[in-house]
């Protein structure tokens, strides 16, 4: 059997605030414990009607927790197709037991104690499976003889206030990583379970575009199955490459609703459903100019497309993972400045030294040897002078590029200022033939003519080198050391390579021009005096021009 209240008593509970939100349940209290005994059937049908345009839960319940009124609101938000279907139930049929039995020590308490308990912060399962917060307030019902027999209970729906705090709290928790200076997978991996924890029932994967522009690189995806990661790793940007690709390749959402046909899904097709996955939902992360850093993937295991919620979500976690990409690569690019060259790409003298001190170290650990050569191009100068700093500096790139071909994924190529360039070889058997083998497939490398303003050029560099341990027991030491063996190879003609020795030269070295040379002079030479201008020749030998 059912209870109500005459019509003129309930009243709609306006979206207001907890503490009106109380006055409405004490209200409601109060017209029911005046009214309780005298309400007839019909006016309990009058209420009922009334009752159920209230869009809060109301509801009755008896001393043993069972209902005997509730609302359509309540009865929706229970899974019951009328309010009458609660009735004579309690929490227990409808609820997991753990969340019964809390719901019911409270009503208990409230029953023995004949005290209120209200606002309190209560969460259900919806039957979807989706939780509900409710903002709750449980009363003392009384009878005529201020007995009291059951509880009166009315509950707003919180659900989108905690959501929204949740949000809040996420976004600045993913700030204060961002400002703390953890790595970007560290905040991407977050951001991803940010997502997933506030949604529920979705994936999430997070791709960064990989520098060459052409391809996503998964960051993060913290619930994805490791063969569908697999296959999203290296996806190509492009309009037909799935969601993710081509989401980046039109800087726009792209909605999969159901994989399994949808022509776009093709290339991921196969992975997606061995895991589970039945739609996606793409969305670019761009940078403050619009440019595409990545997208953020959101997976489902039912055929539909996002909710409401679910896209405004989106929408503050692509933001989030832009400035955490861009602030990433804007301290990438100033460390690469302050470690690079910037005309060639080249590391530069900053690392030089560390780079051979650890080699040394390496060298020394395992009986090793390490050779630090010094190459200058021959009459870079004149070229220069000739044909501008433009053609230059393009000459300088083709070199830097055909000696770092030349070379081991192990050895290092640094751009010393102007056309002097340090090449470091760790890592090598003692007695220097690895290091003279290096230096002269260099050589020949520069040797092949240079395109410059749609001409051909013959440059020719020269080289010296100094090893580690024969040559000098520090970075400083071999520097000075192949350097001083370079200027040697100046000296004994150019377009050769000189290694340093430690043992006191001849007393002269004959030059290429057939002048004689001392020791001393060839050492002075490194700033002394100038230099002689060779012949540019295009190939076969054909003077392009001459200067003396």
């Amino acid at each position: 059997m059912s209870f109500g209240l005459k019509q003129s008593s309930p009243r709609a509970l306006p979206r207001a605030s907890a503490e009106t939100l109380r006055e409405e349940a004490l209200r409601f209290q109060h017209d029911f414990n005046r009214q309780f005994a005298a309400v007839g059937e019909g006016e309990r049908n009058h209420l009922s009607a009334l009752l159920d345009h209230v869009p809060d839960h109301l509801f009755i319940k008896d001393a043993n927790s069972r209902f005997v009124l509730a609302n359509a609101a309540l009865a929706r938000d229970y899974g019951a197709a009328r309010p009458e279907e609660l009735v004579g139930k309690s929490d227990f049929d409808f609820h997991d037991r753990s969340r019964a039995e809390t719901f019911f020590a409270i009503e208990q308490e409230i029953i023995r104690t004949g005290r209120a308990r209200l606002d309190m912060d209560e969460s259900i399962i919806r039957p979807d499976g989706s939780v509900q917060w409710l903002l709750t307030s449980k009363l003392p019902l009384r009878d005529d003889e201020g007995t009291v027999v059951g509880i009166v209970g009315v509950a707003r729906d919180i659900t989108e206030r905690r959501q929204n705090d949740a949000a809040r709290a996420g976004h600045a928790r993913l700030l204060e990583l961002i400002l703390a200076g953890a790595g970007l997978d560290e905040i991407l991996y977050n951001l991803a379970l940010e997502v997933e924890g506030q949604l529920g029932d979705v994936r999430v994967a997070v791709m960064k575009v990989d520098p060459s522009g052409d391809c996503l690189r998964l960051s993060a995806a913290p619930s994805i199955s490791l063969s569908y990661r697999r296959a999203l790793d290296g996806i190509p940007v492009a309009i037909d490459a799935g969601a993710c690709g081509s989401a980046a390749f039109r800087r726009d959402k792209v909605i999969i609703e159901d994989i399994t046909t949808d022509p776009l899904s093709k290339p991921l097709r196969e992975a997606a459903i061995r895991s589970g996955l039945r739609s996606c939902w793409a969305t670019p992360i761009l940078s403050a100019e619009g440019a595409a850093l990545g997208t953020l993937n959101l997976y489902s295991d039912k055929v539909r497309r996002p909710s409401g919620r679910e896209v405004q979500l989106i929408s503050m976690a692509t933001h989030i993972a832009g400035i955490a990409i861009e602030r990433k690569c804007t301290e990438d690019r100033i460390q690469f400045m302050a470690h690079h060259d910037a005309l060639t790409g080249l590391p530069n003298r900053i690392l030089l030294d560390d780079r051979i001190s650890q080699a040394i170290q390496h060298a020394h650990r395992r009986n090793r040897s390490a050779t630090v050569a010094f190459l200058d191009l021959d009459h870079f100068k004149e070229i220069n002078d000739s044909l501008g700093h433009r053609a230059g500096d393009h000459l300088l790139k083709i070199v830097a590029r055909r000696i770092t071909a030349s070379l081991r994924s192990t050895d290092t190529v640094v751009r010393f200022g102007g056309d002097e360039f340090v090449i470091l070889l760790p890592d090598l058997p003692r007695g220097g033939r690895a290091s003279t083998a290096t230096m002269h497939r260099i050589r020949a490398a520069l040797a092949q003519p240079f395109d410059l303003d749609g001409m051909l050029y013959d440059v020719t560099c020269s080289i010296g080198t100094a090893t580690y341990p024969d040559d000098g027991d520090n970075a400083e030491t071999l520097l000075a050391n192949a350097d001083k063996a370079m200027y040697s190879a100046k000296h004994a003609g150019r377009n050769n390579v000189r290694r340093f020795r430690m043992k006191r030269p001849t007393p002269c070295e004959r030059s290429a021009d057939g002048q004689v040379t001392t020791a001393d002079e060839a050492a002075r030479s490194a700033g002394g005096p100038a230099k002689r201008i060779r012949t540019l020749r295009l190939p076969g030998g054909l003077p392009l021009s001459q200067r003396r």
